[in-house]
């Protein structure tokens, strides 16, 4: 494969994994996905992906939506990230002439339209740019209340945007940014694992990770080959019968384990709400990072308890759905760690259950070395799953001097990876065995000190470590930068127990 025909080639790619996320909304049972398009050249430069509503959506903005066009962006460059002046720059999108925003303007000339245009790209914000604080994590919407506030650098975006749609007014260009959303920061890999989510839960066979070739992608290809551009339901299922990729969803009984989610992340293959009850905190984000004015402990915490409290009753069995950061999924399982429930966590790479079977899971499961990293009387826990922490763990005490002074560092046994955790089984026996670990090994002064929390883990994982964190007494969890992947650069979050 050549380097100028792999980027067509992923590219492409993306494009396709795109449309079947979106195709399996045609299969949800309260989905209002009526129609999906591969590639529906009505409205240039949003045209990849288009979803019909047989009922009529509510914009942020309250218009009504009838019609979702998607564009699908997979730079492979290295700059990998979205500034404000790039969406009035035309080589952004390929384009030589004509920029995202004159491709918006075009579509929206005649008034409002019932449609929303939304880029989805696998690159992320630029930390230090604008556009990240024009941009709302509601819906990805554009704020454009802020881009007419007072200031030298929202002012030269404001004008620049203007004078790329040939110098409209504010009110005009207000108009036109209505129409208009980005998410950002949808890597391949995330792709990839909402396919995977969606396509399971609407009754198809995911792809498999042993298949070189992937069918559902050779499927949209076809499409395309044969000008068959229009999907719906009652079309697209005997496609998928006759390639041995249906095998239908599942008819849940009352006696089944019902469905709870917490979210703090968006845009996933399917929407939570429509088959769990869910809290959503994604408006108290930005991305990965919490909004200024929002206080992990005095805003957050008790939130995530009421609504754990009331959803969750002793006896009862739920599947909990965790689309959250680290720290929400261990305060769930702290939380929940006194509760009779049989409450299993659902791994978001393939929405798979974690409820434990009892089976015995030999062998050593943990590597675990100390290191001193400080002078205080705290013992830090640096847990190495999906990725080696233990650097980053060393740079913060060092720089930050949170009253760490001994570091354990549990690498699971095989070496940390994205795949490393082999199920349900796996996943409770590790835990055990973590929590006996940190128990043996803790001094009598480290037990008068807060455990602070270093993980970097399945967010299944990390609300089973939260039901064991009960038993460590104070702690506090961390978060990690991964959006910049500055060295050392954890930010603290929830501090146990709750004060109130």
């Amino acid at each position: 494969m050549t380097t100028k025909v792999a980027p067509i080639l992923f590219g492409e790619d993306y494009q396709h994994r795109y449309f079947w996320i979106q195709a399996a909304r045609l299969f949800m049972e309260d989905d209002p996905a009526e129609v999906v398009y591969l590639e529906h050249p009505i409205i240039q430069a949003f045209d990849d992906v288009v979803a019909v509503n047989r009922i009529p959506l509510y914009s942020h903005d309250l218009r009504q939506i009838e019609v979702d066009h998607y564009q699908l962006k997979y730079h492979v460059d290295g700059r990998e990230t979205i500034r404000a002046f790039d969406l009035s720059t035309p080589s952004f999108i390929g384009a030589t002439a004509h920029s995202l925003l004159d491709k918006a303007y075009a579509a929206t000339k005649g008034g409002d339209i019932p449609k929303r245009l939304t880029l989805v790209t696998a690159w992320r914000f630029d930390p230090n740019d604008i556009l990240r604080t024009l941009v709302s994590n509601n819906d990805g919407e554009i704020i454009t209340r802020k881009l007419f506030e007072s200031g030298t650098e929202v002012a030269k975006v404001r004008e620049t945007w203007r004078a790329d749609l040939g110098g409209v007014g504010d009110d005009e260009l207000e108009r036109v940014l209505r129409h208009l959303r980005i998410w950002d920061n949808m890597p391949m890999y995330r792709v990839k694992q909402d396919v995977a989510s969606g396509l399971a839960l609407a009754g198809m066979i995911p792809p498999s990770g042993a298949e070189i070739d992937d069918r559902y992608i050779g499927m949209a290809r076809g499409f395309i080959e044969s000008g068959v551009r229009e999907h719906r339901r009652d079309s697209l299922r005997p496609l998928l019968e006759k390639a041995q990729l249906w095998r239908g969803r599942r008819v849940r009984s009352a006696s089944d384990p019902r469905d709870v989610a917490i979210k703090s992340f968006s845009r996933s293959a399917i929407n939570l709400e429509d088959h769990a009850a869910t809290l959503n905190l994604v408006p108290d984000f930005h991305g990965r990072y919490k909004a200024m004015e929002v206080d992990w402990g005095r805003d957050l915490a008790p939130r995530i308890r009421d609504f754990l409290d009331a959803r969750i009753t002793d006896h009862g069995a739920f599947d909990l759905y965790l689309d959250a950061h680290l720290s929400i999924a261990y305060l769930a399982g702290y939380l929940l760690g006194k509760t009779d429930a049989d409450v299993a966590p659902v791994q978001r790479e393939g929405r798979v259950v974690w409820r434990r079977t009892e089976t015995s899971v030999p062998g050593e499961l943990w590597t675990v070395r100390e290191e001193h990293v400080g002078d205080g009387p705290g013992l830090a826990l640096a847990i190495e799953v999906t990725r080696l922490t233990a650097e980053d763990v060393r740079i913060y005490a060092a720089k930050e001097s949170p009253g760490i002074g001994r570091m354990l560092v549990f690498t699971i046994t095989g070496g940390a990876g994205p795949t490393s955790v082999q199920g349900a089984d796996h996943a409770w026996a590790l835990v055990h065995d973590l929590g006996q670990l940190v128990d043996a090994r803790r001094t009598a002064d480290e037990r008068e000190a807060p455990v602070h929390v270093f993980a970097s883990v399945p967010v299944a994982l990390a609300y089973l470590i939260g039901r064991e964190g009960r038993a460590f007494g104070r702690s506090i969890t961390y978060e990690f930068d991964f959006d910049n992947r500055t060295p050392g650069g954890y930010t603290p979050a929830f501090h146990l127990p709750l004060t109130a």
